[in-house]
């Protein structure tokens, strides 16, 4: 906001806006709000993934959603949610 640029493409042709990343601020504490209630730093990353992959279908019909949850890389145990990298 500073510089007065709200919103740009970049030399890949990527779009680029203020608002865009406002609404994925907004997305991350309604998540935390009604899913999570805390985040930890430690587990940071993983709620940023979840919060791509809920983002990336947002546009998605109900069998887009179905196929990419079935074709996940699995499920997380509690082992490895607490190991140490």
């Amino acid at each position: 906001h500073s510089k007065k640029e709200f919103a740009r493409t970049d030399p890949d042709g990527t779009d680029v806006h203020v608002n865009t990343a406002e609404s994925c601020h907004a997305d991350l504490r309604r998540m935390v709000i009604g899913v999570h209630h805390w985040i930890s730093r430690q587990h940071l990353d993983r709620y940023l993934e979840d919060l791509a992959f809920r983002r990336s279908l947002r546009d998605a019909d109900v069998l887009e959603r179905l196929r990419a949850a079935l074709t996940s890389p699995g499920r997380l145990t509690y082992r490895d949610l607490i190991a140490q990298p």
